[in-house]
């Protein structure tokens, strides 16, 4: 995916930097690497985690990493994406999907959205006190900014083939929601979320 990313974004992307290194360095060494990339990250840290979509709008993959460096013979010196499902999703059904689990209806976009309209963030800001009386504590550990971006910095489709990990031998697939209701039930038990 990183070498079709639109220019200007490609510019802030170092990950193509970082393979080139990694390839030269392991050149006739006794290892090498290999890239798991997640579609989206979704789970559940007790400290909070900046980058978990699941907690800004209130897993991770690790088993596959684990797999990939026990397996070189398959995985050196290769990408693979990783997702819960090969059938792409829009963030406008995901979005539903989520809002759902708590009881609401997600809609759309305004027509007339904009990048100046305004943020999470904001809204986190000014409804802060409100959730520090009742006791929730993920007020203090996300970065409410981290998901401002989401919505207005990706805004370009991601198409991720899942063949490489299907031919590495991981078939399975699951509904990509359960994956984020299990999470908010774990965000929810942990105190983070109402």
């Amino acid at each position: 995916m990183a070498d079709q990313l639109p220019v200007d974004y490609l510019k802030t992307v170092p990950y193509l930097h970082y393979r080139a290194m990694l390839t030269e360095e392991s050149a006739n060494k006794d290892w090498s690497w290999s890239e798991v990339v997640p579609d989206a990250i979704i789970g559940f840290t007790p400290s909070g985690s900046g980058f978990s979509l699941a907690g800004h709008w209130a897993g991770y993959h690790q088993w596959v990493a684990i797999f990939a460096s026990l397996n070189p013979e398959n995985f050196k010196k290769r990408i693979f994406n990783v997702a819960d499902s090969a059938t792409p999703e829009s963030m406008r059904e995901r979005w539903a999907q989520n809002a759902s689990f708590f009881g609401l209806k997600g809609v759309p976009p305004l027509p007339a959205a904009s990048a100046s309209d305004p943020k999470p963030s904001d809204f986190i800001k000014q409804h802060e006190e409100e959730w520090k009386k009742v006791g929730i504590k993920g007020v203090d550990i996300w970065n409410a900014a981290q998901l401002d971006s989401y919505g207005y910095w990706l805004t370009f489709d991601r198409h991720l083939s899942l063949q490489r990990l299907r031919d590495a031998g991981f078939d399975e697939e699951n509904r990509p929601e359960e994956g984020w209701w299990e999470t908010f039930k774990m965000f929810r038990r942990a105190g983070m979320i109402l």
